[in-house]
């Protein structure tokens, strides 16, 4: 079964879309983790995840640029909309899951460049998010004692922001293996 799953295009079709449904969770619960620091008055975390999302759309623009300037001005603004946007991941997702090809004047093919990005993804935002995420949580605040709100919405949405962060890297470090 795993064989038939592996190679079947329904198999492929799945495995790109849940890939994009995570990544796409991922980013959002960090910008909402960004947001509830930013609203906690803790900056420094808060600035350290923008950057991070940020690292990660940078480099993914230098991606599309490379993948795609043989194919005009037009097309690169159109993938860096999609860069910009944070549905990158979906946008390869949907070229994927429909057996698109590679296009002339395209450096990769579809799978290659979302394969890309998604490196990019995980090591620019999706680890980082994780290890910033995880210092915040096990921080000791300054009164020496632990917090006795450990459970309360901020830290629960942190912890679930870190629980789809890492199941983002490790579905598509599957994957990409």
């Amino acid at each position: 079964s795993k064989g038939v799953v592996r190679t079947a295009p329904w198999g492929l079709f799945w495995r790109v879309i849940v890939g994009a449904v995570l990544s796409m969770l991922d980013l959002l619960t960090d910008v909402n983790v960004a947001h509830a620091y930013h609203s906690d008055g803790r900056l420094l975390y808060r600035n350290l995840v923008c950057l991070s999302i940020s690292v990660s759309m940078f480099l993914q623009m230098i991606l599309v640029i490379s993948q795609h300037k043989h194919q005009g001005l037009l097309r690169v603004l159109r993938e860096t909309f999609w860069v910009l946007t944070g549905l990158k991941t979906t946008s390869d997702a949907i070229r994927v899951a429909t057996a698109q090809k590679k296009e002339e004047g395209s450096t990769m093919d579809p799978l290659e460049e979302m394969t890309y990005s998604k490196c990019i993804e995980i090591f620019a935002e999706a680890i980082p998010g994780i290890l910033i995420q995880m210092k915040s949580v096990l921080e000791i605040p300054d009164s020496g004692a632990v917090s006795q709100d450990f459970f309360g919405s901020q830290n629960v949405s942190l912890l679930v922001s870190i629980i789809i962060s890492a199941l983002s890297v490790g579905f598509t470090s599957g994957q990409i293996s």
